[in-house]
């Protein structure tokens, strides 16, 4: 086996992460480090985390605006009434759950 990384590049993973996997030649294996996947793996579950759907909470009406906090980082958005309500907030990226209103 060559130190060759030609075969990562059909791998659907992060270049950050391929950055990460290095050849072992005494082995002679490819290894990753155990950080590099508990790292992955910690942010994949934010990922899950921010695409279940929190409840927002809406704050006030102002005038034609609806006024609303991220339920997952806080920031205060305003949309108009006559809008779609959003889908995601979008600073953080979080699912938004808006009550069973048609989506």
């Amino acid at each position: 086996m060559t130190a060759n990384k030609e075969w990562l590049k059909d791998i659907k993973i992060s270049q950050e992460l391929k950055d990460k996997i290095y050849y072992d030649k005494e082995n002679d294996l490819w290894v990753i480090s155990w950080n590099a996947i508990s790292q992955s793996l910690t942010e994949l579950e934010e990922l899950q985390k921010r695409d279940t759907p929190l409840k927002v909470e809406q704050s006030w009406e102002e005038e034609d605006n609806q006024v609303f906090d991220c339920p997952h980082c806080g920031e205060t958005w305003f949309y108009s009434n006559d809008s779609d309500e959003w889908k995601f907030c979008p600073n953080c990226g979080q699912r938004l759950d808006w009550g069973g209103k048609d989506e």
